[in-house]
């Protein structure tokens, strides 16, 4: 992503049922390098056109909301030695995982 936004990133924002995982979260932010942050309600995506619709039609300015539910930020607890030969051994996984499934000679 930051090759390709040519801005690199200072966290990531991740909503959605996988979300509930804390391995995975802590997974992300270890091979990232970077926060992961998660908000209390995981579901967001609902919440967010939810939102829009709001203020669309007036019933609130979202500039003026304020994160009450929280959130739970997972930071990265490994350096970057590590990090570069997990992601190594991920993309390794990815190339040996490509033509994977079987296709029947019918």
């Amino acid at each position: 992503m930051n090759k390709d936004s040519g801005i690199p990133l200072r966290q990531l924002q991740v909503d959605g049922g996988m979300t509930a995982n804390n391995l995975l979260m802590q997974d992300q932010a270890d091979l990232l390098g970077i926060p992961v942050v998660r908000p209390t309600m995981l579901e967001t995506t609902a919440l967010g056109a939810a939102v829009a619709a709001g203020k669309a039609v007036g019933v609130w300015d979202i500039n003026q909301e304020k994160d009450v539910n929280g959130k739970t930020t997972f930071t990265p607890a490994i350096d970057e030695k590590v990090r570069e030969k997990r992601f190594k051994k991920w993309l390794k996984a990815v190339q040996r995982s490509m033509q994977w499934e079987e296709r029947d000679n019918e």
